[in-house]
């Protein structure tokens, strides 16, 4: 699910809204639950869609280990002209 798919959510999300209210206005209460049931996984797939592009476009910070936790390596230096 890419941020490519977030216009055909939307236009599902408006679609699933105007059959709530016709079910509401029909008194269809079992229509009603499961069209709900449906907007709210709409919902989350769109709040998905804008968590990931929000998480791609932000810097982390991984932080600095402790100067007690790193490794000073002595190399030799060698002249290889000897």
């Amino acid at each position: 699910m890419g941020p490519g798919e977030r216009p055909r959510l939307e236009a599902t999300r408006e679609n699933l809204r105007a059959r709530i209210a016709e079910a509401e206005r029909g008194g269809w209460l079992g229509d009603v639950e499961q069209l709900t049931v449906s907007l709210a996984a709409t919902d989350d797939k769109i709040s998905l869609i804008d968590a990931n592009e929000r998480w791609k476009n932000s810097s982390v910070f991984v932080g600095m280990p402790p100067t007690s936790q790193l490794t000073v390596r002595e190399t030799e230096n060698r002249d290889e002209t000897d």
